[in-house]
């Protein structure tokens, strides 16, 4: 009868724990689906921030789906987009701010930047100085989302939270606000080729930022504000690609790789 007081509450830790597990698991196969059809969205949707959240808000619908009615998937959709809401992070790892001071045009009706993506075929193959990247590989559009998960189980859910406190801290950001919420953030990419032209936009990150993309230091300033900062004439004409410096990869090895 001892033995059995002092051993239960192991095994009903150990049997939470289990279950917290599994339901992040869950959790993550999900959200390696819904990144996909957020990377679509983005990829017909000039890579739109919105356009992204609005995939992963689809790809999220059955996990929250308690019917097939139209009821019910309307419902699952609105407590998708509250969750996603609550802790999340979306990122595009390409194409990186670089890309557009290589390879931008300028849209001077619109005022705003954007990347080429007809007759790839045709263009030039040399890789851009900054972005280390040739035109092909910048409209390869690579989406990273974390998202914190609600730690639901009894017990098990908040000691593995606590448990992952220090490296939540550690790391800052979005890590540690999904952790400071009892959630445990969870990471998925997704690549796609873009089928519009990109706009520039501030979820883009700089080459050396980019966790698990393009590898490389930042080798230049800022993006540029407008067409007159830019080394080609103005709307309409080429940029000017140099080739890249001895010793940097060629653009297969930096190419993106599809990793979810």
């Amino acid at each position: 009868m001892v033995e059995l007081l002092v051993a239960l509450p192991v095994v009903l830790l150990l049997m939470l724990g289990v279950l917290q597990v599994a339901l992040l698991w869950e959790a993550k196969l999900a959200l390696n689906w819904a990144v996909r059809l957020g990377a679509r969205e983005g990829a017909l949707d000039h890579a739109r921030v919105e356009a992204i959240r609005r995939g992963v808000v689809k790809g999220l619908v059955p996990l929250y789906a308690s019917g097939t009615d139209l009821e019910a998937r309307v419902q699952a959709a609105a407590r998708a987009a509250a969750d996603l809401g609550a802790c999340s992070r979306i990122r595009i790892l390409n194409p990186t701010r670089e890309a557009f001071e290589d390879f931008g045009r300028w849209n001077a009706a619109a005022g705003r930047w954007e990347l080429p993506f007809e007759r790839l075929h045709a263009r030039s193959a040399e890789v851009g100085a900054r972005s280390g990247v040739t035109v092909q590989d910048a409209n390869l559009l690579k989406v990273e989302v974390v998202w914190g998960v609600p730690a639901v189980v009894p017990v098990a859910g908040p000691v593995l939270v606590k448990a992952l406190s220090w490296w939540g801290a550690k790391r800052g950001g979005v890590w540690a606000r999904c952790l400071g919420q009892g959630r445990v953030p969870v990471l998925a990419t997704a690549v796609m080729r873009m089928q519009s032209a990109a706009w520039r936009n501030g979820a883009m990150v700089a080459r050396g930022e980019a966790e698990g993309g393009l590898a490389g230091v930042v080798s230049g300033g800022g993006l540029p504000a407008g067409p007159k900062e830019v080394s080609w004439s103005g709307p309409g004409a080429s940029p000017r690609i140099r080739k890249a410096p001895a010793g940097l990869p060629s653009p297969v090895s930096r190419r993106p790789s599809p990793v979810t």
